[in-house]
């Protein structure tokens, strides 16, 4: 069984639905028999892209498209995925409802298990390297900073009032914009910055009107990508504010609100992804749209509608060029982002075969 975000309700826990997922009550049930794709991220290279979807985690060739791996190595849905910077460990988030949260890392060539982690008790929605650390966000109300190497737990943060949804980390630090940084987002409609090596909050933003579902670190130093299910996409940034005079505590950071794009995606925004170029980005959401924006111009510059449900998982290649998208209609859809247009369908959706002649269809 599925689970799915709810949305009349964003604060509770999502109960897994009796019934394969539909398209977000807005039709009917989807003419499929695949699981949902829940996750997508390209390797660090591009060269490969991970689909976390029900048990399992799939990697395609991009330029291909084949089927590169199939490895069925959850309990339940993976439902999130981060490679690590050398591309050589994958980090799948997944857990059983209510019962059990791990994060597993993958050897990206075998599939192995590395290391099975599980500081959490419900599913990982969420997960992040910070050096050799991962963070994970999850919906036991906790996000969870852990040794990748030891599978020790550093630290557990409360802070959220509610699940914890998503969690990002900058790939680029500068002094001036705020230092090392990551960034999380919950149910309680808070976005809040924390600094990296005292683990403590240095900025909250409240300014979302509903669930903070997704979270991405812009290219641009100190600043992020919120999504949120009040329909509306917006950046915030903070800013080095001196030296802290105890050396206990973090030092000071200035929060500042950038641009806003109200109405993004009306019924919630799930999924956002940054480009490297550091002025395309993309969001997803309930509306089983697809849209891209450029923050340069201040405007969405493309819209996709291929999907049959809801958008849970957005990826865009480090060239910049192409953006993966991943549906509860258990399909990731590959788009040529500067050329507008759909490269393919993973996996690809079946030909109808011809009937003989006379014979009715």
């Amino acid at each position: 069984m599925w689970a799915t975000r709810s949305q009349k309700k964003p604060a509770a826990k999502p109960a897994p639905p009796k019934t394969p997922p539909s398209d977000g009550g807005r039709g009917g049930a989807i003419a499929t028999k695949l699981p949902p794709c829940w996750a997508v991220a390209f390797s660090p290279d591009g060269v490969r892209l991970a689909v976390g979807t029900y048990r399992r985690v799939v990697v395609y060739e991009v330029a291909s498209g084949n089927k590169l791996s199939d490895w069925m190595v959850a309990s339940d849905a993976v439902r999130a995925l981060a490679f690590s910077p050398d591309g050589a460990v994958l980090a799948a988030g997944t857990g059983v409802p209510g019962v059990s949260g791990a994060i597993l890392l993958l050897n990206t060539t075998t599939g192995q298990v590395l290391k099975p982690l599980k500081p959490h008790y419900d599913t990982v929605e969420s997960v992040a390297f910070l050096g050799s650390q991962i963070l994970s966000a999850a919906n036991d109300e906790k996000v969870c900073v852990t040794d990748s190497v030891t599978g020790q737990n550093i630290g557990t943060l409360s802070e959220h009032v509610g699940r914890c949804l998503s969690v990002a980390v900058p790939g680029r630090t500068t002094t001036q914009d705020g230092g090392a940084l990551f960034a999380t987002g919950g149910a309680d409609k808070m976005f809040k910055v924390w600094d990296a090596e005292k683990r403590r909050v240095v900025v909250n933003f409240d300014q979302c009107g509903s669930v903070v579902w997704c979270v991405a670190a812009l290219a641009q130093p100190g600043r992020f990508l919120v999504g949120s299910g009040d329909g509306a996409l917006r950046i915030f940034g903070v800013r080095s504010d001196g030296k802290a005079r105890d050396p206990k505590e973090p030092d000071p950071r200035t929060g500042f609100v950038g641009q806003t794009f109200g109405g993004a995606h009306p019924d919630g925004v799930y999924a956002v992804a940054v480009a490297p170029n550091g002025q395309t980005v993309a969001s997803g959401g309930a509306d089983k749209k697809v849209k891209v924006w450029n923050l340069g111009r201040n405007r969405m510059e493309k819209e996709f509608t291929e999907s049959m449900s809801d958008i849970w998982g957005l990826a865009i290649s480090p060239n910049s060029q192409l953006l993966a998208a991943a549906s509860l209609d258990g399909r990731v859809r590959l788009y040529d982002i500067i050329q507008n247009k759909l490269v393919r369908e993973l996996p690809p959706a079946p030909t109808a075969t011809p009937s003989a002649p006379g014979v009715p269809q």
